[in-house]
This record gives C-alpha cells, sequence and structure tokens, in this order.
C-alpha cells in the first residue's frame, strides 16, 4: 500500500499479523471448548467439568467477540476491509450474545446445597447443586470422585 502523505510503502507493525493469528486461535479454542461443554457437559450425566464449563457459556462467547473483532482490527491492513470483516462480526454478533445473555440471567443459576461423603468411602461424595429452568426448579446429582 502506498501511503499518500508520505509516497513511501506504509508496512504492517511485524506483531500485528501474528498476535492477530494468536487471537483467532484463542477464539477457535473457546467456541470449540463452548460446544464440547454443550454436547458433553450438560445437566443429564454429563462431565462435571464440562459441566462447570457449560456454565460460562455467555462469558465464552463475548470473550470469543472481543478476540474476532480484535483480530479484525489488527490484521487486516485496509479500512475498508476492516469494515466489511468487522461489521457483520458486530452486527450479528452484539445481539445474539445480547440475547443469550438476558436468556442466562433468566434462567438462574446454580447453587450447591448439599455436599454429603458417602458412607465407608472417603474418596467419593454426593453433590446436589440447585438451580432454575425460568420457573421450575431443578436439582443436579452428582457423584465427584477424588484419588486415583
Amino acid at each position: 500500500m502506498i501511503d499518500i502523505y508520505t509516497g513511501g510503502i506504509r508496512r504492517m507493525a511485524p506483531y500485528r499479523r501474528p498476535l492477530a493469528y494468536a487471537l483467532l486461535a484463542g477464539a477457535v479454542a473457546l467456541v470449540t471448548t463452548a460446544l464440547a461443554a454443550y454436547r458433553w457437559g450438560g445437566s443429564q450425566g454429563g462431565l462435571v467439568l464440562l459441566s462447570q464449563v457449560h456454565a460460562l457459556f455467555t462469558a465464552m462467547g463475548w470473550l470469543t467477540l472481543v478476540a474476532l473483532g480484535a483480530a479484525v482490527l489488527l490484521g487486516v491492513r485496509t479500512p475498508a476491509m476492516r469494515i466489511a470483516l468487522g461489521a457483520p462480526v458486530l452486527v450479528l454478533g452484539v445481539p445474539v450474545m445480547f440475547l443469550a445473555t438476558v436468556l442466562a440471567q433468566l434462567g438462574g443459576g446454580q447453587e450447591q446445597t448439599r455436599s454429603v461423603a458417602a458412607p465407608g468411602r472417603d474418596d467419593r461424595r454426593l453433590v446436589v447443586e440447585e438451580g432454575s429452568a425460568m420457573i421450575d426448579p431443578l436439582w443436579y446429582v452428582y457423584v465427584v470422585h477424588e484419588g486415583s
């Protein structure tokens, strides 16, 4: 690109392109983790670690949106391309994430109500968490196994 003010060639700073790729990789990792948590970490017998990640679904969505926006700003040289790539991300992403955040707040969160050690077993305990699905109460019950 030729700079009209100095007449020379304007080059991108050497750190911007690798940082944009790192932000894109981070966004892909966040989306992959969120999809895995949605698929295998639900409340119906899912993996406990992914169930805890599933609770952070909206935070991961906002972080992904910020990472994509920053990657577009850092990785694309021309302002026209920045607008062409960044506008759809913002126009589609912000309303979707706002709606997801509102729905997540209406759904309520989970709160641990009881944790009981298994009889005769020190390495296992039963955990009960209470939550809500709009108006109905939900109870998540799972066994935590500590040790080998």
